[in-house]
């Protein structure tokens, strides 16, 4: 149930912390199978199970972090579990998590590669191959559990012992190498039969490294973390062992004609050796947040002076406006004209992100660079919300109500200084922070303490307004403290309280 921002009650307060009640699993296959089988199908809303299936997806690619370092011709990659149990969780119905690795040289060529998934026929290359075969990978890492029968079991069963699907009849565990939550102690999983089994974590750890030696020659590596509901093995062994009807064959079918069971990209990671293409992505993220922060103020500050002043705003061309300044900025951060970052494969996690947007946007995943431009989308927003209701009193999308007369020239000036604010602190703090980034800042300085006086710059300039304002009587948001040194407070803390989030959009 993760934080979200909103209001838990019809007259709550506005808050960053509202449980989302969206209770969901991983299971992305039988809820796309299921509106198809003969004898359930009639029986579900199809729209919802695919709903469903975008929230599964969306949890997934939450609940693992991927970092990467590449060092001396070794890959070190690093899966933190970021969930409430082991990764992956369930019973193993073939249901498993691995890792795609590709490292390329000077050239772009790939000079190595393991996990590889092949998706026509649902194989993954090197699964359960044995050395001397051709598939054979001495370095594919898949976390799962392995299940089987012991001696007795199986002689009263009159079947093999050893590893099988076979859920009723399985009585050991053979291998469970997935990686354990945080608050992870031996001890405890040892108490419900949980422990590890061919595989060792330390109390208290919740990720696991693999290294690849990919070589001195590697200069680009990147990762991708697969999850999968149900592998080709267990869904051929539940159409061959059901004798006693067609459900085996149904279900074959249903996986075979509706994409195979196809793996979920849980995260991905690219590893640029060039430190100078990242840093050029930073910036270029900081300056299309910027843009569209800036056009996004004007429309909607010019919306509010307007109602203000108790005319109506144009809400169809205010809105146009926004939206073509968003669409410019998705085209160009995760768009077709996006050359600089994911041009060059970079991802979220390449700047330094983990699976989601900084609060109070901790509802957009991050994945790829299209959730990035959300992620900035929405922390524009959000800067922006916070300057208008602190200078007019009325939230996004809400419109304020008129100023009195006497008061309208003083709201006018509160909605220049909130605009100051809302430009001068978040650009102020991204700046600084990309000239740690590159060294013009050595050594690197705490961005919050303001090093090079950009944020009292915009402080100042926001106070002259304020001051401007003779009498704050009957204005509403901040102007309610009554003086100019109290509204100016109230203002600082609102921008104050986003800005450092927005500048965590391109410098995480």
């Amino acid at each position: 149930m993760p934080d979200v921002s909103g209001r838990d009650a019809e007259d709550g307060l506005d808050r960053d912390d509202v449980p989302r009640h969206e209770l969901v699993g991983a299971n992305t296959f039988i809820p796309d199978v299921l509106p198809q089988h003969p004898f359930f199908g009639s029986e579900v809303d199809a729209s919802v199970l695919q709903e469903g299936i975008g929230r599964a997806t969306n949890m997934l690619r939450r609940a693992a972090t991927v970092t990467l370092d590449l060092t001396g011709g070794n890959l070190t990659v690093r899966i933190t579990n970021e969930s409430g149990h082991k990764l992956p969780t369930g019973y193993p119905e073939g249901r498993r998590v691995w890792l795609h690795v590709r490292a390329f040289d000077d050239d772009r060529n790939i000079i190595f590669e393991s996990g590889r998934y092949v998706f026509s026929t649902a194989d993954l290359v090197g699964y359960n191959a044995d050395l001397g075969d051709p598939d054979y990978g001495p370095y594919l890492q898949v976390w799962e559990s392995r299940m089987g029968m012991s001696a007795d079991v199986a002689a009263l069963a009159g079947l093999p012992a050893g590893e099988s699907f076979h859920l009723v009849l399985n009585n050991l565990r053979l291998k469970d190498n997935r990686i354990p939550p945080r608050g992870f102690t031996n001890a405890a999983y040892a108490a419900f039969d949980g422990a590890p089994v061919d595989a060792s974590y330390a109390d208290g750890q919740h990720w696991d490294d693999v290294v690849y030696p990919v070589g001195a020659a590697a200069v680009q590596a990147e990762v991708t973390l697969y999850y999968q509901t149900s592998s080709r093995e267990y869904i051929e062994f539940l159409r061959d062992e059901n004798t006693t009807n067609a459900a085996g064959n149904i279900l074959f079918d249903l996986w075979d004609q509706h994409n195979r069971s196809v793996p979920v990209a849980m995260a991905r990671g690219f590893l640029e050796s060039d430190a100078k293409t990242s840093n050029l992505c930073h910036k270029s993220v900081a300056k299309l947040e910027e843009r569209y922060r800036r056009a996004h103020m004007k429309a909607w500050a010019r919306c509010f002076q307007i109602e203000a002043s108790g005319l109506p705003c144009d809400a169809g061309s205010r809105d146009a406006r926004i939206a073509a300044a968003e669409a410019k900025l998705r085209e160009r951060l995760g768009g077709p004209k996006d050359k600089l970052c994911t041009g060059h494969s970079l991802t979220p996690i390449s700047l330094g992100h983990g699976t989601s947007c900084p609060v109070p946007c901790s509802e957009v995943t991050l994945f790829d660079m299209t959730d990035l431009a959300s992620c900035a989308v929405c922390m524009a927003d959000a800067v922006n919300t916070a300057a208008l209701e602190a200078a007019y009193g009325a939230r996004l999308p809400e419109l304020p109500s008129q100023a009195p007369e006497a008061g309208e020239s003083c709201q006018k000036s509160l909605g220049k200084a909130a605009s100051a604010l809302a430009q001068g602190w978040p650009s102020a703090l991204a700046r600084c922070e990309q000239d740690n980034l590159t060294g013009k800042i050595n050594p690197p300085e705490d961005c919050a303490t303001d090093p090079d006086g950009r944020i009292a710059k915009a402080q100042l300039k926001a106070a002259k307004k304020i001051q401007a304002c003779q009498d704050f009587s009957g204005i509403a948001g901040c102007a309610t403290s009554g003086d100019a040194a109290g509204t100016q407070a109230c203002m600082e803390s609102a921008v104050g309280s986003v800005a450092p989030e927005f500048a965590r959009v391109s410098h995480p």
